[in-house]
């Protein structure tokens, strides 16, 4: 539960009606509602009952109420304690619009389905997402307006984890950018079960490189990423492409040559996991790993920062 929704349990108590505590609280009532709906899933109860007498609280919810009151009284002490200002009103949600940029892989890996999941938390915050790759993502948002057309986000993969490379990387796009890493994922090395590298349980880039084909899927940043990290040990033979995560998969299986996997494609709640169990998945021993990252041009909006923090609390991508 947040801060915020037991301030709505108790002016929902307190007006006895959901029509009045969302006016009271300048919020929808579908908002409010499902907010309720959000804490009554959470504990496995129900707060409050509807009858001819407007919304009664629950013997359960009496005790969930007294915490509520309690909570926020402590927490408004320690806002006196450092030098705040106690909120008189609650603070209404975040509300406007999100215009998302993300490069192919974050589509691939269920992007679509977490706005869904966040779009039912607040749904008072429309997100409008397009594909695109990095530098027509750059593009749009250095000319996004935020005071008229709502927040601007790009999702990007980029290589390497030190914030040297990441400030490289902008100030070489433009140096309007703010960059604002969120997780690490790391690269497997993918083959076939016929291949001669599947007898390894671990294996480095300085056998990868000898390869005679390397073939990298060119979704979202996995091509520039892998390359970006192999020149660190050497040249390889021959180094293709693929333009899909399918065609990739596909040349792997029929032991084409070896390719590298971002880890994002295989984590547990990953939806094209299941595409990979009929190849080999090799650990690097060497470090390779690639940062999500969000690309803003100016500092976080409490819009954009909703989002942010949505993505980072639920450990997504």
């Amino acid at each position: 539960m947040r801060l915020e929704q037991l301030r709505y349990l108790i002016q929902i108590h307190k007006d006895k009606s959901m029509n009045k505590a969302s006016q009271n609280l300048n919020i929808s009532v579908q908002a409010l509602s499902l907010s309720l709906n959000s804490i009554e899933n959470e504990l496995g109860i129900s707060v409050f009952t509807r009858s001819h007498k407007g919304m009664q609280v629950t013997a359960a919810g009496r005790e969930i109420l007294r915490f509520s009151e309690h909570t926020l009284k402590e927490y408004d002490s320690l806002l006196t304690k450092i030098g705040q200002k106690s909120p008189e009103t609650p603070v209404p949600p975040v509300s406007g619009t999100i215009s998302l940029y993300a490069n192919p892989m974050f589509m691939e890996i269920g992007l679509t389905k977490t706005i869904t999941e966040f779009r039912k938390l607040y749904p008072d915050i429309r997100i409008n997402l397009a594909q695109t790759d990095v530098s027509d993502m750059l593009s749009a948002i250095i000319q996004h307006k935020n005071s008229r057309r709502g927040a601007c986000l790009g999702l990007v993969v980029l290589p390497g984890t030190s914030p040297q490379e990441h400030e490289l990387f902008l100030k070489k796009q433009n140096q309007e950018l703010i960059i604002k890493p969120f997780s690490s994922k790391r690269f497997f090395c993918a083959v076939s079960f016929d291949s001669v590298y599947a007898k390894y349980n671990s294996i480095s880039f300085s056998t990868i490189i000898k390869a005679p084909l390397i073939v990298f899927s060119n979704i979202g940043g996995n091509y520039n990423c892998a390359v970006h990290i192999l020149k660190k040990y050497g040249n390889p033979n021959i180094v293709t492409t693929a333009g899909s995560i399918t065609a990739w998969h596909q040349a792997l299986k029929d032991n084409i040559g070896v390719g590298l996997l971002n880890s994002s494609f295989v984590d547990e709640d990953s939806p094209t996991r299941q595409l990979f169990q009929d190849i080999k998945l090799i650990p690097i021993r060497d470090s390779c790993e690639t940062v999500n990252a969000f690309i803003v041009k100016e500092p976080l909006t409490p819009l954009t920062q909703t989002f942010v923090s949505f993505i980072k609390e639920n450990h997504l991508f």
